[in-house]
């Protein structure tokens, strides 16, 4: 089957019929295609065969990122009813390790698999001779350290694409595990040519079935596809495998892209990011007249623990550019901000935050100043980028100032638990402050002085493109925005550091009384034109 234009929007379609067997899913799964704009005849027969929709994929379960976490067999996953059932599979691997991470499904000995796979190897590169448990350890190893390889937050994407992908490679009658894709293993051009059309196929069925994060688009991005392809490619490469360069899939994308510009109109792939903070605006989250309001379920009071937990938070956010996973708790493997990554330049001797007492935090003047190490974070994973380089604020008596209200909410732990320890922002019971709660207090705290839809245009993100935009409008260079907002590639600078609108129009006055005399050398001589252009402009400008 091939996938074409028409199967995204109204229109002929030149697919022959494919006969497929009727399912008592059928309507409900066309009902759901219908939903995101795909009615026409090919797509319908297609989510008939399919045999379920969008809103039938399984709750998330907590599960082991190895291969046999995954459902593998030596034989293929059951097909839906009324979908073809392909025979067999003879190829599927048969070795991986559990997840210390994770539980399995069921007990699975699959590194015995491999391991008793090596034991077969008679060549003089055959390791662990005679040593089968030696052997069995390894592969346990090898397969357990691959597989932590990605972020939790990755790995649990992965596992909800890899039920796709599954569902998917049932439907086209072949495994998911393509232990012969790469290039390197390939024997004839047609079976690279096999692997581009699955791939491809893939991104208009993952079109298809996978649901949109908001209820107001039609589909999801051809770019959200391109993502699921790449988290199959993760599942294969901590297991060892890897399917064929992703780049083979560029130029079908771009005609799903075009394809999707037709149905959706000529902004649906513009990108929709949050907007800055301003100063006044920053002003106004910290004002004392929030003291009483309703953040959800809490109420605001500045000289608690989450009350000061909030203030400083918001302040070093604006002045760090701090992400909210290096702020708060995500998950029980996320590294975020603790105690023992701030010191203090205290009369010009360097303290630990761990041994400063409230006395001392008190004591502080606008001579001393705040340093706060890095979390880790996801473009430096582990702090061997950043984590060196430590940010330093300054302490000011009044105005904004991280490092006054760090202060401010250390003497606040220190009176209530007595030391500094473990997370630096608390709630009132001394427990980690998360990203969920943390983000819908920012909205509320939002929502109290602006339209819901404003409030909307702005997360805990907003600060970090904050800091970016104003430190372009400060007129520094890329090398000092770049080394301030810890990016490793200038690809950001683009997104986030944005231009004004007073530069910008001051930029275009400027350009247009600016002075044109560039000339090419293989135009020259253009004297006599020239010298006309001259005299015109020396009179535009009487």
């Amino acid at each position: 089957m091939t996938f074409v234009r028409d199967s995204f929007g109204p229109g002929p379609s030149t697919v022959p019929a494919v006969p497929v067997a009727p399912t008592a899913e059928a309507p409900k799964a066309a009902t759901s295609a219908r939903r995101y704009g795909l009615v026409d005849s090919f797509v319908s027969k297609l989510v008939a065969s399919s045999g379920h929709s969008a809103t039938d994929s399984p709750p998330a379960k907590r599960m082991c990122f190895a291969r046999d976490s995954f459902g593998l067999s030596d034989a293929p996953s059951a097909a839906p009813e009324g979908c073809f059932t392909p025979a067999p599979f003879n190829d599927a691997p048969v070795y991986a390790c559990t997840s210390p991470r994770m539980m399995l499904e069921q007990d699975c000995s699959t590194a015995q698999s491999l391991a008793d796979l090596l034991m077969q190897d008679r060549s003089r590169f055959a390791i662990c001779r005679g040593d089968p448990a030696l052997l069995r350890a390894a592969c346990e190893f090898s397969f357990a350290q691959a597989d932590k390889a990605f972020s939790l937050r990755t790995a649990l994407k992965d596992s909800s694409n890899w039920r796709l992908w599954k569902k998917y490679c049932t439907h086209m009658g072949t495994t998911p595990w393509r232990t012969t894709a790469s290039a390197s293993k390939l024997e004839s051009p047609a079976e690279y040519l096999r692997e581009v059309v699955l791939l491809t196929y893939a991104l208009g069925y993952a079109m298809q079935h996978k649901k949109p994060r908001s209820n107001s688009d039609r589909m999801i991005k051809p770019a959200t596809a391109m993502a699921f392809l790449h988290s199959v490619s993760r599942v294969h490469k901590r297991n060892h495998l890897s399917l064929i360069p992703l780049s083979a899939v560029s130029l079908p994308l771009k005609g799903l892209m075009r394809d999707y510009v037709k149905v959706c109109g000529p902004m649906s792939l513009v990108p929709k990011r949050r907007e800055p903070f301003t100063n006044p605006l920053i002003a106004s989250l910290l004002h004392p007249r929030h003291e009483g309001k309703k953040l959800g379920r809490k109420t605001l009071k500045w000289s608690s623990l989450f009350g000061c937990s909030l203030s400083a938070s918001i302040e070093l956010a604006s002045e760090t550019g701090f992400r909210k996973g290096e702020l708060f708790a995500s998950n029980e493997e996320a590294h975020f901000l603790k105690w023992e990554a701030i010191s203090v330049r205290l009369k010009n001797v360097w303290v630990p935050s761990g041994s400063m007492t409230a006395v001392m935090w008190a004591s502080m003047q606008a001579t001393d100043c705040v340093a706060v190490i890095p979390p880790h974070s996801k473009a430096d994973q582990f702090g061997m980028v950043w984590g060196p380089l430590p940010c330093y604020r300054q302490f000011r008596p009044v105005g904004r100032s991280a490092a006054r209200r760090i202060r401010d909410l250390a003497i606040a732990v220190l009176d209530k638990k007595g030391a500094l320890t473990e997370a630096v922002f608390v709630d009132d019971d001394c427990s980690p402050l998360t990203c969920s709660t943390m983000a819908s207090s920012l909205f509320y705290l939002l929502s109290s002085f602006l339209p819901a839809a404003a409030a909307k245009m702005y997360t805990w993100h907003s600060f970090r493109i904050s800091l970016a935009c104003a430190l372009l409008a400060a007129k520094c260079s890329n090398a000092q925005i770049q080394a301030v907002l810890r990016w490793q590639t200038e690809e950001s600078l683009r997104i986030y550091a944005r231009m004004g609108v007073e530069e910008q129009l001051s930029l275009v006055s400027q350009a247009q009384l600016a002075t044109i005399s560039a000339v090419q050398s293989r135009n020259l001589p253009i004297f006599e034109k020239f010298d006309l252009f001259l005299a015109m402009q020396s009179i535009a400008d009487d």
